[in-house]
């Protein structure tokens, strides 16, 4: 549709507000839809009252609102349609929720611009929002931080609401995921579970849900190598429909959970991510869910395509070069051992690619070698504590 190549204008500041009518753009696609606005309402379960105030400029509704009639009329043009609402917000719970959207979304220019009305506004839950957002995106930029100094700045902080609240759990949550310490990521995760059933804004339990079943996604496989979990949270993060980076991790999840099952799977749903990823420029991801993708294949003993993608181990992996200087690579070393534990039926080997995945945390990947021990007569039996061969 005709907005949708307006938003990137939009973010740089070229698109002025007068230029365009959200409300009269609205009415037009009531219009020209084939249920009435009563229909429209009852089915997203708003007030069709409040819909009518909102278009006559008579009041400002609540952001879960517009945010679901913009997804039913005009999901296309989403970004746009929202990102133009949230610069001329004046109620302060949609003020606070519009950064969560902005944030979400990631939008940096559309954050930045909510995180200094929020500032500068005299209601003090506000000023906490808009300290907590810029941080977030000050944490963002900074790729080495301390643990303690995060977890210190977010002890110091007194929350005025329940959402806030959660955010904080959430933002102690991936402090330990990112960290690798996965049951603590877990037991905040639970944490903030538990608190999300007294929030009420709809919007905002749903993107905080997401936020949760982003790091859920990765504790189910590398800390319980639980698959049938990883891709519950998965699907529920894609539908959801919050914003690419969940989809990609969604679709990732998916295509990695399927890997000892359906090669077919695995690649519908890395080529989803490498999809999506184009799409946002996302080039190193590309080239990681490439790699993950050809670790696949050679799993299941086919072929690679090298005009597709290619690096120093896989060109060396399919011309039968020597591999010796990838064993002092922690990431190729476990698939090494695999590959070859696989065609020389080698248990020692399988056994020593399962130890490597295990070393760095992740079972999941330690289960696909204990699969194909398994396969050559390894019984492992699962004890109190852990388990023995």
């Amino acid at each position: 549709m005709f907005l949708h190549f307006m938003l990137n204008f939009y973010e740089n500041g070229d698109l002025m507000n007068k230029q365009f009518d959200l409300r009269d753009h609205l009415k037009k696609l009531i219009a020209d839809s084939p249920l009435s606005q009563n229909e429209i309402a009852n089915h997203l379960g708003i007030s069709s009252g409040y819909i009518s105030k909102f278009l006559n400029n008579k009041q400002e509704i609540a952001f879960w609102m517009l945010h679901k009639l913009v997804t039913h009329l005009d999901k296309e043009n989403e970004l746009f349609l929202m990102s133009h609402f949230c610069e001329s917000m004046r109620r302060k719970e949609n003020l606070r929720v519009g950064l969560e959207y902005a944030h979400s979304k990631h939008l940096k220019s559309l954050t930045q611009k909510l995180i200094q009305v929020c500032s500068n506004d005299k209601n003090e839950e506000n000023k906490e929002w808009a300290y907590v957002y810029d941080w977030q995106l000050m944490s963002k930029e900074n790729v080495n931080y301390s643990e303690d100094d995060y977890l210190k700045n977010l002890k110091g902080l007194k929350t005025k609401t329940i959402e806030m609240k959660v955010l904080l759990i959430i933002l102690e949550m991936y402090c330990f995921f990112f960290n690798e310490k996965y049951e603590l990521a877990y037991y905040h995760v639970n944490q903030a579970k538990e608190l999300l059933k007294d929030v009420s804004d709809p919007f905002v339990k749903s993107s905080f849900t997401a936020r949760l079943n982003e790091a859920l996604c990765y504790i189910y496989l590398k800390l319980e190598d639980n698959t049938s979990k990883a891709r519950e949270s998965a699907f529920e993060l894609i539908n959801s429909d919050l914003g690419p980076n969940y989809l990609i991790t969604g679709y990732f999840t998916l295509g990695l959970s399927f890997i000892k099952d359906s090669l077919e799977k695995t690649e519908t749903y890395y080529k989803k991510v490498i999809e999506i990823s184009k799409q946002t420029g996302r080039t190193a991801l590309i080239a990681d869910t490439k790699e993950q993708l050809y670790f696949a294949r050679l799993y299941w003993a086919k072929e690679l395509d090298l005009e597709w993608f290619t690096n120093d181990f896989f060109e060396a992996y399919t011309y039968k070069k020597s591999l010796d200087k990838f064993y002092e690579n922690p990431k190729y070393l476990p698939y090494i051992l695999l590959y070859e534990g696989i065609s020389e039926k080698n248990k020692e080997k399988l056994f020593l690619s399962r130890e490597y995945f295990l070393q760095q945390k992740d079972k999941f990947r330690a289960g696909i070698p204990k699969l194909e021990l398994e396969k050559l007569g390894v019984e492992f039996k699962v004890i109190e504590g852990g388990e023995y061969v």
